[in-house]
């Protein structure tokens, strides 16, 4: 990872059992040692994948995905 390393989303789940969230923060902090433009979303509650394109945690996370996307103009 480097400066320039492409802003980056991410979104878990405390309780995922496939990947601990402890990666996702593991990321998030060496993105920001990187001054790399991010944002860490964990959700309390679900599964690996956050219920796959349905219910409210994909909602959730797509919802503030696609605001974190517009706000940098890489998205509309």
């Amino acid at each position: 990872m480097t400066e320039r390393t492409p802003p980056t989303f991410l979104a878990h789940s405390k309780t995922d059992e496939v990947v601990p969230v402890a990666e996702s923060e593991a990321f998030y902090a060496a993105l920001k040692a990187h001054h790399v433009p991010a944002e860490f979303l964990e959700l309390p509650t679900g599964a690996h994948g956050l219920g796959c394109g349905k219910g409210a945690l994909w909602e959730e996370w797509q919802a503030r995905c696609l605001q974190w996307l517009s706000a940098r103009k890489l998205a509309r």
